[in-house]
């Protein structure tokens, strides 16, 4: 059987208020898909057989949940009512019940593996925010794992939400691709489906939360098509008044009927654009932390089974015949903004060119330390080079300051943070993040951030990375090239980041690397023309194919006439 490749970091999830749970634990009994009522006494269960208590149930008990019917033999005990009365509030949605019966039965039965992991599951995913606390949800997930020595698809899957509750997105990654790989091990195919659904939510640098009900979405909806009706009723009385008693339409009756008509005309607004940002509008942000821009995930990011956004596989060995272009990169890469994965370069690429087997190793967020560990375990699982392209943005610095990291916690905390009309409302939300995104200083200043990163020691730290990078890829036998993204948002004729693309230009000829720099391609164009849209400065559709031709070109004057491996 031919091996596929998959990039440890992935997502995963017994969520959507469904949990595959394994029921084996000294008696004879099978997995079961089971509703909150069946998850939480099956952690009842857990927590009783984990301290040796014999258990016996009147014959024919059973529990009964929307989905098929899970037997199992239980004596409910008095030390064991906080995790009846958490099962029973969980089943009703008061997640924020269910979590403070946990920790009182953590006090009665400390270190059980299933009471710490659905606490920590909670804590890390609850969809209201002030149950969330994505700290205490990594201690109680850790420790769940340490008590089954992180064997557990279940609960290493708890632990990379945990991590990416509390924005430590590297983390997430790696410990979710541990719990697919678990997963697949242990034959339980639903758990590895559901981290391989929710791995865009980590590559793309934010945790995954259990959405609000759409009921709330639609009460949203419902109050604000109440204000027309609520403001014309006014409007309507005050002339009904002004009729009935046959007030002399004098100044101030005048000025208050037209106010009344403006704010009943006004209105209208709220409803007509939650409309339009809840039904049309269809695009993404920069910050990805907006619902449209969450919507827009759910719709277009398809990951393969490699972990990649992509609709080819990925194998381990060149196929016989076939150069192998392998491309590693960030978002610019990965087609952020990009809704059909055919307009990206890289299947441009593929489709002009069927004799080459090209593979996108992109993730959202990767700076050049993330990329180079990503090929370190993509080589480790025994994937074979051919010619390896660094897709590099001017941005790959970033993780070389620490205050960056603590910028991007400062904003997945914001994320967290919020009243129920900021959450339910798509109108109300997007327009937060929009202001915030004009208002942020750390936003605004995040391009000279990146200017600071191409002198001094972080230049010459990133030049070591970038050297380790082309080592690593010529030590396996490979040759790497080089295509350097401008920041497109802001080509022009005052382009103030041409020292970077100056300094790049500088190194990779000192380690005779090929380069294409596509700034020359983009720097006469209208920003408008080749970003994704006004809140969202990646490359568009336009600039892909802009890309894909000179990326051509460029790669036709480099390869060898014929594969390295027949």
């Amino acid at each position: 059987m031919t091996q596929q490749c998959r990039i440890t970091g992935g997502g995963k999830y017994f969520v959507f208020r469904r949990f595959v749970v394994p029921l084996s634990f000294g008696f004879e009994t099978r997995s079961f898909l089971i509703g909150w009522r069946g998850f939480f006494l099956a952690a009842c269960l857990v927590a009783w057989q984990a301290h040796g208590q014999a258990a016996s149930v009147p014959d024919g008990a059973q529990i009964v949940s929307n989905q098929p019917v899970v037997r199992l033999p239980l004596k409910p005990a008095p030390m064991l009512a906080p995790l009846y009365l958490g099962m029973a509030q969980g089943a009703r949605d008061k997640a924020g019940d269910a979590i403070a019966y946990y920790r009182e039965a953590l006090q009665l039965l400390p270190d059980t593996p299933a009471i710490l992991n659905n606490l920590a599951w909670l804590l890390a995913t609850d969809g209201d925010v002030h149950n969330r606390n994505g700290a205490e949800a990594v201690r109680f997930a850790q420790r769940a794992c340490e008590l089954t020595q992180y064997q557990e698809p279940m609960f290493v899957g708890t632990l990379a939400a945990a991590y990416a509750a509390n924005a430590q997105f590297a983390e997430a990654r790696k410990t979710a691709g541990d719990a697919i790989d678990l997963a697949e091990a242990a034959g339980q195919t639903e758990i590895a489906a559901k981290n391989r659904q929710l791995m865009k939510w980590y590559a793309a640098g934010r945790p995954w939360h259990e959405p609000p009900p759409h009921q709330a979405e639609d009460l949203v909806l419902g109050l604000f098509f109440l204000l027309p009706v609520i403001s014309g009723g006014l409007v309507f009385f005050f002339a009904r008044v002004i009729r009935r008693h046959k007030l002399p339409a004098g100044w101030p009756g005048l000025i208050l009927g037209n106010l009344l008509v403006l704010i009943f005309l006004l209105s209208f607004l709220p409803a007509i654009g939650e409309v339009y940002y809840r039904f049309i509008y269809d695009t993404t942000d920069a910050i990805d932390f907006t619902k449209v821009s969450n919507r827009w995930f759910q719709r277009y990011w398809h990951l393969n089974p490699s972990g990649c956004r992509d609709d080819a596989d990925y194998f381990l060995k060149i196929q016989t015949g076939k150069r192998r272009i392998t491309f590693i990169g960030d978002s610019f890469a990965a087609g952020h903004g990009i809704k059909n994965v055919e307009d990206r370069f890289s299947n441009r690429l593929r489709r002009e060119h069927p004799d080459w087997e090209i593979h996108l190793l992109a993730q959202l967020g990767y700076d050049t330390g993330d990329e180079l560990k990503y090929l370190k375990q993509c080589l480790d699982q025994g994937y074979q080079l051919d010619q390896v392209v660094l897709v590099y943005c001017l941005n790959d610095v970033s993780d070389l300051y620490p205050e960056w990291g603590k910028v991007l916690q400062r904003i997945a905390a914001d994320a967290n943070q919020g009243g129920w009309l900021r959450r339910n409302s798509y109108l109300v939300n997007t327009l937060y993040y929009r202001i915030q995104a004009a208002r942020n200083p750390d936003l605004k200043n995040y391009y000279h951030f990146v200017l600071d990163g191409y002198h001094g020691p972080v230049w010459d730290q990133q030049q070591q990375r970038l050297k380790a990078f082309r080592d690593l890829v010529q030590s396996h036998g490979g040759r790497l090239l080089v295509v350097t993204f401008p920041f497109v948002v802001a080509v022009g004729p005052n382009y103030e980041y041409q020292p970077v693309h100056d300094a790049l230009d500088g190194l990779w000829p000192e380690l005779e690397v090929p380069h294409l720099d596509l700034l020359p391609i983009y720097k006469d164009l209208s920003p408008r023309k080749i970003t994704v849209n006004s809140y969202d400065a990646h490359p568009n559709e336009f600039a892909g194919q802009l890309a894909a031709e000179a990326i051509d070109k460029f790669l036709a004057g480099q390869l060898d006439p014929k594969p390295q491996r027949q």
